[in-house]
């Protein structure tokens, strides 16, 4: 529904706002809320919602606090109204903590959605534009919006906190606690509050091994590597500018960081470090898939027909290569146990061109999908500083000994752009959609790299 479609639709937003039935006047955030969960078990869709109250704002009609920001991303009203007390601040919190939580965290097995360190620091940075009694929104007002959905049995919310038993439970009583001297509750509720909210909350160690991937793109190493991390009661720190479309199911990818490698005042690793709260010197490797955008066969300025053909690298693509690659050197070169894997797909153009930034990390070695169980025949670069050989903590696998198209010396299953009248299908994956069968990288890539990485440790730790 547009709001080009009708005028009911924001003469129902008014009456449903105002307690009297008349068009409206000040309306609170309590009531905002209110309305916008009724209009949803109705089917109404919250952006929708957020654009009819908008354009009511915007015609005079509604009256919000002040500094409360409404409509959809692209259209904001800052309304004038008067000021409200501590109630009120916690039901704006709480209801613009809601609205980032389902728009940017993804349903999981269960129904529950995961809210990561990293992400924790990103929803207290989108929020810096909001004033309270005219002060800026802190961190721990947006801890106790957590801790409500937390209660609410609606989130799970890792908190990095080092200490004896009960970190977790002592995290939620100071977040409380702060609480109830703001007045946005009294000690009762508090108490109630954290007795429901006690099984949410999970407390991570910032001291527990952490493997950092830079590029989680499709996710594809994501999903072993949480599995081997998890094991060694580890994690998997994940940055991202982009969430990708794994398909129907299965939603959107979740890097914990959002956010590009260029831009940063500081080094990338501290600050990755920084936002997910973990110790540097806990990390067991960095695995860095740069951006395919500009280097593929298929849109590379070398000889390429994509859409960068015939063009020099964009100022973003360089300055992100320089953060990323320069980050990772510096790291390595800081002490010994450092280890990484830089990836990108075969024939990109940093490989064409020499970049003397990927010199600096090696020779590269070719990698064939196919051996790790791909259907089709696309083919990697894989930059590392572990031991590769057969006697070596990474070692590529022979497609001709792994793959039984290649064993055969027949065409593969499936291709990227099967020919007129091939017997090839298009490159599909099972559960995922077509751009995710395209890009994702094979699981058993995922687990050799993620081996590599262990077996490097464990090699440091015996020296």
């Amino acid at each position: 529904m547009e709001l080009s479609e009708s005028h009911t639709a924001v003469r129902e937003t008014q009456r449903r706002l105002s307690r009297s039935g008349k068009a409206a006047k000040h309306v609170t955030y309590e009531q905002l809320h209110a309305a916008k969960q009724a209009k949803s078990k109705r089917g109404v869709a919250g952006k929708v919602f957020d654009r009819e109250v908008a354009a009511a704002v915007e015609a005079g009609k509604l009256e919000v606090p002040v500094g409360s920001s409404i409509g959809t991303r692209d259209r904001r009203v800052y309304a004038a109204g008067p000021d409200t007390g501590p109630q009120e601040h916690r039901a704006r919190m709480l209801l613009h903590v809601t609205e980032w939580v389902e728009e940017k965290l993804q349903i999981r097995t269960g129904g529950w959605r995961v809210m990561q360190p990293g992400r924790e620091e990103a929803i207290t940075d989108s929020l810096k534009g909001m004033r309270v009694e005219g002060k800026g929104v802190g961190r721990t007002a947006v801890r106790v919006a957590l801790v409500e959905l937390a209660a609410a049995q609606r989130l799970e919310v890792q908190v990095v906190h080092r200490g004896p038993g009960g970190a977790a439970r002592h995290w939620a009583q100071n977040t409380l606690q702060w609480a109830v001297k703001a007045g946005w509750m009294d000690s009762a509720e508090a108490a109630v509050l954290l007795v429901q909210a006690r099984g949410s909350i999970k407390a991570l160690d910032p001291a527990a091994p952490v493997l950092l991937e830079l590029g989680m793109g499709w996710g594809g190493l994501t999903d072993p590597a949480q599995e081997e991390m998890k094991a060694h009661g580890g994690r998997v720190v994940t940055m991202d500018e982009a969430q990708q479309y794994l398909g129907e199911g299965r939603g959107y990818t979740q890097p914990e960081i959002p956010g590009t490698f260029e831009g940063r005042k500081m080094d990338l690793i501290e600050f990755c470090a920084k936002q997910a709260k973990f110790q540097i010197s806990s990390m067991w490797g960095v695995f860095l898939s740069l951006s395919c955008k500009e280097e593929s066969h298929g849109n590379h300025m070398q000889g390429g027909k994509g859409p960068h053909a015939g063009m020099e690298r964009s100022e973003k693509a360089e300055r992100g290569i320089d953060a990323a690659v320069g980050s990772v050197l510096k790291w390595v070169a800081g002490g010994k146990g450092r280890f990484y894997f830089v990836e990108l797909p075969f024939g990109s153009t940093l490989v064409k061109e020499g970049d003397s930034r990927m010199a600096a990390l090696g020779e590269p070695v070719v990698v064939y999908g196919c051996a790790y169980g791909l259907k089709h025949q696309k083919k990697y670069h894989l930059w590392t500083n572990l031991e590769v050989g057969p006697e070596g903590e990474f070692f590529p696998l022979d497609p001709k000994v792994h793959c039984p198209a290649c064993m055969a010396g027949v065409a593969h299953e499936q291709g990227l752009i099967p020919q007129k009248g091939s017997s090839q299908h298009r490159v599909h994956l099972p559960g995922y959609g077509n751009d995710a069968a395209r890009n994702r990288m094979p699981w058993g890539l995922g687990e050799a790299i993620v081996e590599g990485f262990q077996l490097a440790q464990q090699r440091d730790c015996e020296e």
